[in-house]
């Protein structure tokens, strides 16, 4: 809290543009955490100018930073006088024991601020967070997941300065773990997104930090960060036509190579491709050089072939969306159709061809709702209208009797 009081009161009223594009050096003068940049040290003592800063101006200035929050503003100033009369070890021991005992309610509350309206209010609890991460490590570790879904709503703040302090939080965190602290598979996916969403941004400054915050979940998560990233590589044209000319090129290189050698390094070809089966363009690609590789290691192939079969079941299994599509389309076409032509009075005939022709028009209207309803609204005026002319034309006796055979 004294953190979050600290930066508030800091804040003064400019533009909320000029805010944003401040430099990151002057965080760092602030004593605001930023690992992305080294301060250079001159030898040249400088004079520190200490600004007397009055404290009930601080004060106010920091709870209405906090919005309309008249109901803290006692509550919080009984609670610095408290920090203020404590002077004695033992004291503050007791007060950092009450502090783990509230950790999950004070967390609670930064969590409340990182969605406040003021942008400078989430900011500022963004680096509350950062600073607790190096303050009480452990407490912020088994808090991790809940943290780390806090930082994928936050990371794609509309504010640039908001989504830079992001991924420093996301940084402060991953150095806080250690090899047995894990993440969940929907975090790391979570954050993946964000990191993607912010590397296409049209600010280097940002693009940077999120780089960084990613090379450090790659350093902590490697190995599982993999398939996310092999999804989204594989979902570029250009990735997919990389691999292809590589299994290609793998391929050639049988004509160049001993039997012995081909197979040990075929082998590891088919490890990667069974570790990625549902990669569609991968099973192809290799499909189409299983020839050559059967011509050059025979029958040692064979090992290979369940999990070949398996793929080429795989695909065959794959609905074929366009030619559903298609006979949708054409049952729908044929429906609307046969209603048209059903609902046309026939001239010049006997009572029982129109019997006919009515029990056909409400098959075909039947059928015709029932394949699409959401769009048989345009011709459901027009047919309703054709059938009920029908049907008053038509002695109900007769229309039960057709119905019936």
């Amino acid at each position: 809290m004294s953190h979050l009081y600290n930066w508030l009161a800091q804040v003064e009223h400019i533009p909320l543009e000029e805010w944003t594009d401040s430099y990151d050096h002057i965080d760092i003068e602030n004593d605001v955490f930023n690992p992305n940049y080294s301060v250079e040290e001159y030898n040249e003592k400088t004079e520190q100018i200490i600004e007397i800063v009055d404290a009930e101006s601080a004060f106010e200035r920091f709870v209405s930073a906090l919005g309309e929050r008249d109901k803290f503003k006692q509550s919080i100033y009984n609670q610095f006088n408290n920090l203020l009369t404590i002077q004695s070890h033992q004291q503050w021991e007791h007060i950092l024991k009450i502090f783990v005992q509230q950790f999950p309610f004070i967390l609670n509350i930064l969590f409340i601020f990182v969605n406040n309206e003021n942008i400078q209010v989430r900011w500022t609890s963004l680096q509350c967070l950062i600073q607790l991460s190096f303050e009480h490590i452990d407490l912020m570790v088994e808090s991790r997941d809940e943290i780390f879904n806090g930082i994928i709503k936050t990371i794609c703040d509309p504010n640039e300065r908001v989504q830079r302090t992001s991924c420093m939080l996301i940084q402060s965190m991953i150095y806080s773990l250690d090899i047995d602290n894990t993440l969940a598979d929907d975090v790391i996916d979570g954050l993946c997104s964000s990191f993607l969403i912010l590397l296409q941004s049209r600010n280097l400054v940002v693009v940077e930090h999120a780089l960084l915050s990613f090379m450090s979940l790659v350093t902590q998560f490697g190995k599982r960060l993999r398939p996310v990233m092999l999804e989204n590589h594989q979902s570029h044209s250009e990735s997919r036509l990389l691999i292809c000319r590589a299994i290609t090129a793998f391929a050639m290189c049988s004509q160049v190579v001993d039997k012995k050698t081909f197979s040990t390094y075929l082998d590891k070809l088919m490890v990667f491709v069974g570790k990625n089966e549902g990669s569609l363009d991968l099973v192809i690609d290799v499909l189409r050089q299983s020839r050559t590789f059967i011509k050059k290691i025979d029958k040692s192939f064979q090992v290979h072939l369940p999990m070949i079969i398996k793929m080429i079941v795989s695909v065959l299994e794959i609905p074929l969306s366009n030619q559903k599509q298609q006979q949708q389309q054409l049952e729908e076409f044929s429906a609307y159709h046969l209603l048209d032509r059903a609902c046309q009075k026939p001239r010049d005939v006997d009572q029982a061809e129109i019997n006919i022709a009515k029990c056909k028009a409400t098959y075909a209207l039947e059928k015709a709702v029932g394949l699409s309803k959401h769009r048989f609204s345009p011709f459901a005026l027009t047919a309703f209208r054709r059938l009920d002319a029908m049907v008053n034309s038509i002695d109900e006796d007769d229309v039960k009797e057709v119905a019936t055979e």
